[in-house]
């Protein structure tokens, strides 16, 4: 994040959060309605545009990798439902193998799923 943001708003997210909600407060209390100060409503903007430029554009950039590496995923436990861990094994006595990948998948940390998918598809040893 840019210095100038960091320092007025806060080094962390919870700390960002914070400032805002506070300001907010503070501000409604002053004026008698509900709105932030000109001064954090000006900061806020600014992230919010850093981080639309910065981090979910460039996230979004990536959609098509993430669409490969889930559906190959589930293709490949479709195909091999025994590969699964146990307590998903166990669910396909009662649920159909697409339901129980999905529920699989849809469990998975992105590290993981990433980890899980190299593993799988591009071992190098």
């Amino acid at each position: 994040l840019p210095p100038v943001l960091v320092s007025a708003l806060g080094t962390t997210g919870s700390e960002r959060i914070n400032t805002l909600i506070t300001d907010l407060v503070n501000n409604s209390m002053k004026i008698g309605g509900v709105a932030m100060s000109t001064e954090i409503e000006s900061l806020m903007m600014e992230l919010r545009d850093f981080m639309l430029r910065k981090v979910y554009f460039k996230l979004a950039e990536r959609d098509d990798q993430a669409y490969m590496v889930i559906e190959k995923l589930y293709k490949y436990f479709n195909q091999n439902p025994e590969l699964m861990p146990e307590e998903y094994q166990k669910l396909l006595k009662t649920f159909d193998t697409p339901t129980v990948v999905c529920d699989y998948i849809a469990g998975m940390t992105d590290n993981f799923c990433v980890k899980l998918f190299n593993e799988l598809f591009m071992p190098i040893k």
